[in-house]
């Protein structure tokens, strides 16, 4: 969406080449740029200085990025050097999408996905919280009001009930039960 606003805005330049197909590449990359200065606004300078003691900042093309210690190594630029993203509405949604993008994993799978481009102060902290949250949010077959549903609706709602009630571990699995053939 913001690629299109550059695109419009840059469009009302007086003597500029107007356009008019797809996006290209990079479009996408400086609007891309454009909210992670947005984001990175917003982080205070205290944050940064007292993450400054133990990790090294560096700037490129005003976007603050860390710098880690795998230099020799023949991986991606963004993994050597990852952009700080400090917690903010739009980081938390970039979470609450990578988690869907990588089938629900949890919260070491979908941190070490994001840690190929970002570095998240407190990240799995602020991951954790979502995860959480998302979990309790989720409207469940209970929470369905059954007096404002007409009476043969309601049947089907209590055979739903009780075809999903799974059994879980202590660790929240879900116990499948063993089927047994008789040969």
């Amino acid at each position: 969406m913001i690629a299109w606003v550059l695109r419009f805005c840059l469009n009302l330049k007086a003597n500029s080449h107007k356009l008019r197909k797809e996006l290209t590449f990079q479009e996408i990359q400086m609007a891309e740029e454009a909210i992670i200065r947005i984001i990175q606004a917003e982080w205070s300078s205290e944050m940064q200085e007292k993450y400054s003691k133990t990790i090294q900042f560096y700037e490129e093309n005003k976007i603050l990025k860390v710098r880690s210690r795998l230099i020799l190594g023949e991986d991606a630029e963004d993994f050597v050097r990852p952009t700080v993203l400090p917690d903010s509405p739009i980081v938390r949604r970039l979470i609450e999408y990578t988690h869907k993008t990588i089938h629900y994993a949890g919260v070491q799978t979908t941190l070490s996905h994001l840690r190929e481009r970002f570095w998240i102060p407190r990240g799995r902290r602020i991951i954790r919280e979502i995860l959480q949250n998302a979990e309790s949010s989720t409207e469940t077959i209970d929470d369905v009001d059954h007096e404002q549903t007409p009476p043969e609706e309601q049947f089907e709602i209590l055979r739903i009930e009780q075809s999903q009630s799974v059994k879980k571990t202590r660790f929240g699995r879900r116990i499948v039960p063993v089927k047994r053939l008789d040969l």
